[in-house]
């Protein structure tokens, strides 16, 4: 086969062409940038008594990510918010004064640009020079303040057991700094702790029995709920990271306690598989309104 031969001219144009393209992706980039500090206001509780001022302590939660999408750090993840004083350079600048008048409860998203965060030396490894940085954030407490659970309010009056919800949320004192994903883990623990408890009271059952019939109910009873110890976990580490397989986990242990209860003419644990079912509806409902 002959060699095509290009000649002097195509090669520049080639060249040129590839110049343009590389300017264009450039340039692509550099307009998801952000030059000034964006604010948004993502929620705002109804009453908002205590504000962050420059001088203040505060607890902020926040996930911090690049342009591309990439989370950089997260203390939702960890369970752990940050604390420093506000206004005083602990800080990055963006932070200082993207967080100034916000109240307890609320929740911001802030676009930093490079000027106001790490600057064009960034952060190595994990933040580039130049990066413009988003923050999801959450006010946590104002000089030792905490909110007053509007965010478990807001999320529990939604599900078709909202007492329940209550209820099972503030029993924990993590549930006053969570945001959603936070609250519906919270509920998920209860049901792992509840399952466990249930699985020990069936076993008791089946020593204590001498009737056929019902050692045959328990014992598939104690097979069922040894099957939501997996699902449960399984659950929680995918809230947040994938709500389809959160949810259908969560539901599956729905149908444990359902079947459970079909096993008996008269169940000895009703109440138990009933609260199960319960929390399930409850964990299931918050989940899918993570969409």
């Amino acid at each position: 086969m002959a060699k095509v031969r290009f000649s002097s001219t195509s090669k520049a144009a080639s060249i040129l062409l590839l110049l343009a393209l590389s300017s264009l992706l450039v340039s692509a980039k550099k307009t998801r940038d952000v030059t000034e500090l964006q604010i948004g206001v993502k929620f705002k509780p109804e009453s908002c008594n205590i504000q962050a001022h420059k001088g203040d302590t505060i607890k902020v939660h926040y996930r911090g990510k690049l342009i591309d999408g990439t989370v950089f750090d997260s203390s939702f993840e960890r369970g752990d918010p940050i604390e420093f004083e506000l206004g005083s350079g602990q800080v990055i600048k963006g932070w200082d004064q993207g967080l100034l008048g916000m109240c307890v409860g609320e929740k911001r998203k802030l676009k930093i640009p490079a000027k106001l965060g790490y600057g064009e030396q960034g952060s190595p490894p994990t933040i580039p020079g130049g990066a413009t940085l988003i923050f999801d954030t959450k006010l946590v407490a104002v000089n030792g303040k905490p909110s007053g659970g509007e965010e478990t309010a807001d999320t529990c009056k939604k599900t078709k057991y909202p007492n329940l919800c209550i209820s099972t949320l503030r029993s924990n004192p993590d549930s006053k700094t969570a945001d959603v994903e936070g609250l519906v883990r919270i509920i998920l623990k209860v049901m792992l702790a509840r399952a466990n408890a249930i699985l020990n009271q069936v076993n008791d059952l089946l020593k204590k029995t001498k009737d056929r019939g019902l050692k045959q109910s328990l014992t598939i009873c104690a097979s069922l709920y040894g099957e939501a110890l997996y699902d449960i976990p399984e659950a929680i580490q995918n809230v947040g990271k994938n709500s389809p397989q959160a949810g259908s986990a969560t539901y599956g242990v729905f149908d444990v306690a359902d079947t459970c209860e079909d096993q008996f003419d008269k169940s000895p644990i009703t109440a138990e598989n009933d609260l199960i079912k319960q929390l399930t509806l409850v964990a299931v409902e918050i989940i899918n309104s993570l969409g």
